[in-house]
């Protein structure tokens, strides 16, 4: 049977699983959302509100009033700019924006089976096994993990495909028309998502490299086959950098995000099941560790027990020192030079050599940093690895059958396809399971509990508001700040953004702007920090602040103090905010309590207890006001050590101190109590990045802890580098704290800014 009458039955047979599973899902994929918490609704609304709201090249749903370009959104820039062009000209598509999106991921899964089916038939394997063999691997296919809240990561055909034209090339290398393809394909996959063009180079890079040290003593290599290649998959990404350096402003971005040895793969996350009902028997068994789903590239159970028999197939040939049988294996040349391609990128998605302390290896490729993802390049090695297992157990079956063994070449390589294919079936169904109990994409587009309507009982429409601004509050995605405590108050804020067009004056994006970020904070500061980000704002117009059922922050429930209710709804309650309620106190009348006791450049309403206050006014560091902090350098820093004599009850303390947000890192402190046995009673970590006191393009942090009666040494200390503190201090809960600082001499209360003039009055004892 030919290719061209095989691909119709790969994609009617794919089709027809899919529809099996998915049921109503695929027929109306307009009603469901595949993820509705966190990502999962942030990358339908960026999206859905681009669509509909705005034009060119820029995003303004979220981080008021800046916005953010589309690439940093994760809104799938090829399709949302080309949904947005028919939206604003010919027919309004913004309503079907979920449906769309979620019909991609659905039928790319039928591309990745099409092109798992060519490929497999490139290693002349037989048309009925390779359809069956291409729909399992498609099935099974790791990225479906991600079609629950990262969309554009689940296009399970991108690396097919890519693999399937860098064969075509190298089967017609004078082909033209082939290497075009190749780079435009390449070109819209970055348009989609970033991570696509370090994918396709790392499989042509590692597929190149492979080839030459397999074939340079056999055959003379082909310059222009390599030239073309490279010039076909660098070419968009070129034109991919100039597009950014053209389109993109913002001049402070992350350059080094956290994760790249974090978020790696490992034998777990190949080799292990991570779905039911499997996981829990393989937990009983190998233990419950968690896997890091990043890293989650699972292959079957199948691919391991072939991994397994070539594994002691190369012993074999490694005693009998037959080298060349394992580096150039009897394979198709597609085998032979993609598997030991697929090892290398694995290699690097275990980030070896990299976690060997060897990180200062990225500081050569700068770039390279902002992929700090780098366990999802091991779904390069999933892909490869699959076709791998597929033509080795063809191969066993056909072995058993050249020796007249019957039974075993039916039953070993028959049982493992079947378990192979069980297990494909149930990566899919659960994945439908959760998503069937999503049909919530009319509430979320509107069609139901619609904002504007719930306004206009009240007599009042979205214009009359400017943004939105969220309760509990979320600030994600600069790197150096992460504040997401409340995934409904997200969920509802983007539902009524959508539904009103009202930006929202909040944050969950990716590599964000960190002035920006800060700038947002403030709105949740100090009353007397001057909030530089409401002169950015181009109206006077009230904030419509949206308050979801929990525990609010002291700061949040500041803000609802000051705004006026509108409604209180079951799932949340809105508010008016005036504007000129967040403008910084001018306290031009403000005194200091009287009766304070005076130490150390400190006024104390307490003398009981230990009060340790340090500046660092003798360092070189550039501090909070000029020049006196602490830069970290050492491995270990002690930042406090004392004794404390604690009365019976004991005694709760504060610790609190600023943080630069502009060093490389945010320092993490721990907190130690010990009794005079040196036994450890109390060990406590502090952060500073869920911090809403910024000043100064500092943050704020402060930590209560209890401390048992008697004698206990504290101990605050930190292992952090390339970090900066100031001004930390040390009290008991029950005494507040006064002290100038800066050249400024603005005042501070328990180390928080208490003052907006330069000069207070002061009364002292």
């Amino acid at each position: 049977m030919k290719n061209r009458i095989a691909v119709p039955i790969v994609i009617l047979l794919s089709l027809a699983l899919l529809w099996l599973l998915f049921g109503n899902v695929l027929l109306q994929p307009g009603q469901y959302m595949f993820g509705y918490l966190e990502d999962g609704t942030k990358n339908y609304y960026t999206a859905a509100y681009f669509i509909k709201y705005d034009q060119g090249l820029w995003f303004s749903g979220l981080n008021f009033p800046f916005g953010e370009h589309i690439t940093y959104t994760d809104n799938q820039p090829l399709f949302a700019v080309l949904l947005n062009l028919i939206n604003q000209h010919f027919a309004p598509v913004a309503g079907h924006t979920i449906g769309i999106y979620n019909g991609i991921m659905l039928f790319g899964i039928v591309a990745c089976a099409v092109f798992l089916f060519l490929i497999l038939r490139e290693i002349k394997l037989p048309v009925w096994y390779a359809v069956l063999a291409a729909i399992i691997i498609a099935f099974l296919s790791p990225q479906l993990f991600r079609i629950r809240a990262h969309y554009a990561l689940g296009y399970t055909f991108m690396i097919p495909m890519f693999w399937y034209l860098i064969i075509r090339i190298f089967r017609a290398p004078k082909a033209i028309i082939w290497y075009v393809v190749y780079a435009l394909t390449g070109l819209l996959a970055v348009l989609i998502h970033p991570y696509y063009a370090l994918i396709n180079l790392l499989l042509l890079v590692s597929y190149l490299l492979v080839y030459y040290f397999q074939e340079k003593k056999i055959q003379k290599i082909n310059s222009k086959l390599f030239i073309g290649l490279l010039a076909a998959v660098l070419i968009p990404l070129l034109v991919f950098q100039v597009y950014m350096k053209l389109t993109d402003p913002v001049p402070d971005r992350p350059e080094s995000p956290y994760g790249f040895t974090a978020y790696r793969t490992s034998f777990k996350a190949l080799f292990f099941p991570q779905e039911a009902p499997l996981q829990k028997p393989w937990q009983a068994v190998f233990g419950d560790k968690e896997v890091i789903w990043e890293g989650y590239a699972y292959l079957g159970q199948a691919a391991f027990v072939v991994l397994l028999l070539t594994l002691f197939k190369f012993f074999k040939f490694g005693k009998r020192k037959l080298w060349k049988r394992i580096f150039r294996p009897a394979l198709p040349a597609p085998l032979r030079v993609g598997l030991w391609a697929s090892v290398l990128v694995l290699l690097f998605a275990l980030a070896i050599p990299i976690k060997w302390g060897l990180e200062g290896i990225l500081d050569i490729v700068p770039p390279l940093k902002q992929f700090r993802s780098i366990g999802r390049f091991a779904w390069i090695f999933y892909y490869i690895f699959s076709v791998y297992a597929a033509y080795y157990l063809f191969q066993l079956a056909r072995r058993f059958r050249l020796q007249r063994k019957p039974v075993l070449a039916f039953a070993i390589p028959g049982i493992l396809l079947a378990f192979w294919a069980f297990e494909a079936i149930n990566n899919v169904h659960q994945k439908a399971v959760t998503i069937k109990e999503n049909r919530v994409a009319a509430n979320f587009n509107g069609e139901t509990g619609n904002y504007t309507q719930l306004l206009q009982k009240h007599n009042l429409k979205p214009d009359d508001f400017q943004a939105i601004l969220p309760l509990p509050y979320f600030n994600v995605g600069s790197e150096k700040i992460t504040i997401f405590r409340n995934p409904e108050a997200a969920n509802e804020a983007m539902r009524a953004s959508l539904h009103t067009g009202l930006p929202i004056a909040a944050n969950l994006l990716s590599r964000t702007s960190l002035n920006q970020a800060l700038q947002q904070l403030q709105l949740l500061s100090s009353p007397f920090t001057p909030k530089a980000i409401l002169e950015k704002y181009p109206s006077q117009k009230p904030l419509l602040l949206l308050v979801v059922p929990d525990s609010l922050e002291p700061a949040e429930a500041n803000l609802v103090k000051k705004a006026s209710l509108i409604t209180k709804q079951k799932a949340y309650s809105l508010y008016r905010l005036p504007l000129d309620s967040l403008y910084a106190s001018r306290n031009t009348n403000k005194t200091l309590p009287e009766d304070l006791q005076q130490k150390a450049g400190m006024f104390i309403s307490d003398s009981e207890g230990i009060v340790i206050r340090k500046d660092f006014a003798g360092n070189e560091g550039n501090g909070m006001f000029g020049k006196g902090a602490l830069a970290l350098k050492e491995r270990k820093t002690i930042l406090i050590d004392t004794l404390l004599t604690v009365a019976a009850g004991g005694e709760t303390y504060e610790f609190s101190g600023w943080a630069s947000a502009l060093t490389p890192n945010m320092p993490s402190l721990t907190l130690e109590v010990k009794n005079q046995a040196s036994e450890v009673l109390r060990e406590e970590k502090i952060y500073f990045n869920a911090s809403t006191e910024v000043w100064n393009n500092w943050l704020f942090s402060s930590h209560v802890f209890n401390v048992p009666a008697g004698k206990m040494k504290l101990t605050i200390s930190t292992k952090s580098k390339k970090a900066t503190l100031d001004n930390l201090l040390l009290r008991p809960v029950k005494t507040d704290v006064y002290f100038y600082f800066g050249k400024q001499q603005i005042l501070f209360r328990n180390n928080l800014p208490a003052s907006y003039l330069r000069y207070v009055t002061l009364r002292k004892r």
